[in-house]
């Protein structure tokens, strides 16, 4: 009867720790923050840079599809890390800027009006996605 007893408090106290750990592993995981890096933000960090930059926001304006190479191009695609592709749409401010073509990715989008005193204005789209 005794060792029943030192038995069963034995499994109580073993019971008691399993239920600590787990919720402390519980609460440890859902505060972690996520490694996902926000590439909508990214992206409008980006174009925030070429439209208050007075060179390459220029070079947008005298920009037409497709946009592969030039100056903005080539800042973008040095300011992105390797592991990210990347599209340029330049196009007018009332039409819609789309891909050139479907991608099966996450692709992450954001868009800045690009003016001056003596052109129209033009809307610089840039799409952002993983390799």
């Amino acid at each position: 009867m005794i060792g029943k007893r030192g038995f069963l408090k034995i499994a109580e106290a073993g019971i008691a720790i399993m239920i600590i750990i787990a919720s402390v592993l519980i609460s440890l995981n859902k505060e972690s923050p996520q490694n996902n890096p926000d590439l909508s933000e990214t992206a409008r960090d980006i174009l925030r840079e070429i439209s208050q930059d007075k060179f390459l926001r220029i070079k947008a304006l005298e920009l037409s599809e497709p946009i592969s190479s030039g100056d903005v191009y080539y800042f973008v695609n040095s300011t992105l890390p390797d592991y990210l592709n990347f599209e340029i749409r330049i196009c007018d401010t009332d039409s819609v800027c789309g891909l050139s073509e479907y991608r099966d990715a996450e692709i992450y989008s954001a868009e800045r009006i690009i003016s001056s005193d003596s052109g129209p204005n033009k809307k610089l789209r840039l799409f952002i996605w993983e390799i």
